[in-house]
């Protein structure tokens, strides 16, 4: 294993998916996205055979009813799939309370591939995780080389202004994250206008809700960006798509 690439320099890839009373949600797409990845960085699709099977199998075999998974795709002396388990970090409390965010002074590239893939090389959403930590918020945001908002370090972003949704576009150096993609197919199901574009720090400010996403949050409100607040308790279209958004998650997932 110390000799593989994996663990030298993170040749490998990931997915992050939550666990509720024995389902994986969205796993599907989860393992879709995994083979699309792999194949941009020159891994083989073969050992993903049955991957589904195999991971029904595992959190089976470990009684795991709740919580969340992770298969790692690496490069080792071979390519293989390894399986982890933790518990779900986020409570009901959290929601309530919202997300508080700040802006990441690191900037995402929109010209490397690899911000659009969810690799082992983790590094910087960590540190950049931890610093946000350090001084009391919840998530990092960053903004691209062009100074649009881009993503932050966990998660994809959303605000509502004038009942409409924005997101940033994928051309801004952003992963598409599994939330985010059937977010979007779900409001333009459901006839709620959103628009992906690129977008800057003054617009995001002057919006009037604000949440993030991925597949463990799923929707989580935001209160507050640096010193900017948020009424949560105001936030009318975002609990309208989160209460749909959840029934169709768990149908659909």
């Amino acid at each position: 294993m110390k000799n593989s690439l994996a663990y030298q320099y993170g040749y490998g890839l990931f997915e992050t998916i939550k666990v509720e009373s024995s389902k994986l949600l969205f796993l599907d797409d989860h393992i879709e996205r995994l083979a699309s990845s792999a194949t941009q960085i020159n891994m083989p699709v073969e050992p993903l055979k049955n991957l589904k099977n195999r991971a029904y199998l595992y959190i089976k075999e470990n009684n795991i009813k709740n919580g969340i998974l992770k298969i790692m795709y690496i490069k080792d002396t071979n390519y293989k799939v390894e399986f982890l388990y933790r518990e779900n970090p986020y409570s009901q409390h959290l929601y309530e309370k919202g997300f508080k965010i700040n802006f990441s002074d690191s900037k995402r590239n929109p010209y490397s591939n690899m911000v659009y893939l969810k690799t082992n090389n983790y590094l910087e959403n960590i540190l950049e995780k931890n610093n946000s930590k350090s001084l009391g918020f919840h998530e990092p945001l960053f903004l691209n080389v062009h100074n649009h908002i881009s993503e932050g370090a966990t998660s994809n972003i959303f605000f509502v202004k004038n009942n409409i949704v924005y997101t940033p576009s994928i051309n801004c150096g952003l992963l598409n994250g599994i939330i985010r993609k059937n977010l979007i197919k779900f409001c333009k199901q459901n006839n709620i206008q959103l628009i992906e574009g690129e977008f800057s720090k003054e617009f995001l400010l002057d919006c009037d809700e604000v949440f993030v996403t991925n597949s463990i949050l799923e929707i989580m409100p935001v209160s507050m960006i640096e010193n900017n607040s948020f009424n949560i308790d105001t936030y009318n279209l975002t609990k309208e798509i989160y209460n749909k958004f959840c029934d169709y998650m768990r149908k659909e997932g």
